[in-house]
């Protein structure tokens, strides 16, 4: 049984409910829900979702452009642009440095006994050991700033290479396969390693030792360029050194048997030289030639 007190208290309380006040706050109205109240808010909000637009598709319900599968085009293909040879940093090594750290630390260890035998005194062997000490650190430096920048121009280099054998991949793929042809591609590294060990390539540009490389393997494999083509078909058409016939070569009509007869120059033609000299002859030049027939 609850006491006088209890009974006091439950009352008030059942007393602020219904007043709409918080008998354990501060007094503030409590807000009651009402639960058809929140039944429709859930219904509004599901109503809100499914008007809104669906992943793909526009707010008026067209579908957006999907992402192609395909990746970027433009970095699959392989950039076939003049590339310069690296610019190289100048690699000035410290010469035989293992030999000057070497004398460098037997000096110190040479001024540490003079210290410890008396010969010299603390302020001495402080001074000489801190210039012996500067001379060690900037000999380190100056060999870790060649091995830095000699690794710089390794790896220009290499990056460079890499980007040159790429585009020789694209260029050559309908000579040669090399992606796929493991002969071919062997047979390209034999040549290559070749034509780098020959004294005379040295300082030759990197791409120009792939191309002549690529030409040995065209050459083992008999197969011809369309460069190769074209080259022989002008070739093919170049004159063999004896001048085309003209009129020239045919005495003016005026002095029909100056420099041989007209009827011998005329006769060393044939087939279609015979008839273009023929038609270009004058009605003079047709009749000398005729009436000396």
């Amino acid at each position: 049984m609850n006491t006088p007190e209890e009974t006091k208290v439950l009352a008030e309380i059942e007393a602020a409910k219904e007043r709409g006040e918080d008998p354990f706050g501060d007094d503030d109205p409590v807000e009651t829900v009402d639960e058809q109240t929140e039944a429709n808010a859930q219904d509004q909000d599901t109503e809100k979702q499914s008007e809104s637009p669906k992943a793909g598709t526009t707010e008026d319900g067209q579908e957006t452009e999907k992402p192609s599968k395909e990746g970027n085009t433009e970095e699959s293909q392989i950039d076939d642009s003049p590339v310069a040879q690296p610019t190289s940093y100048k690699v000035d090594a410290p010469t035989d440095y293992k030999s000057q750290r070497a004398d460098l630390v037997k000096q110190k260890a040479e001024l540490m006994k003079k210290l410890m035998d008396g010969e010299i005194d603390a302020d001495e062997f402080a001074a000489n050991e801190s210039k012996i000490s500067d001379a060690l650190d900037d000999l380190t430096a100056h060999r870790i700033r060649a091995e830095t920048l000699q690794e710089a121009n390794q790896q220009s280099q290499a990056a460079y290479q890499d980007r040159e054998i790429r585009r020789l991949i694209a260029r050559s793929k309908s000579e040669i396969d090399y992606a796929n042809d493991v002969k071919a591609a062997k047979q390209f590294d034999v040549a290559l390693s070749a034509l780098q060990s020959d004294a005379d390539n040295a300082g030759k540009d990197y791409a120009d030792l792939i191309a002549e490389a690529h030409k040995v393997v065209l050459a083992i494999n008999g197969i011809t360029t369309k460069g190769q083509v074209i080259e022989r078909a002008i070739k093919n058409r170049i004159p063999d050194g004896k001048p085309p016939v003209t009129l020239r070569n045919i005495p003016a009509a005026s002095t029909p048997n100056a420099n041989g007869n007209l009827l011998d120059e005329i006769g060393r033609l044939s087939g279609q030289a015979y008839q273009d000299a023929f038609a270009k002859l004058s009605p003079n030049q047709r009749k000398a030639l005729l009436d000396e027939a």
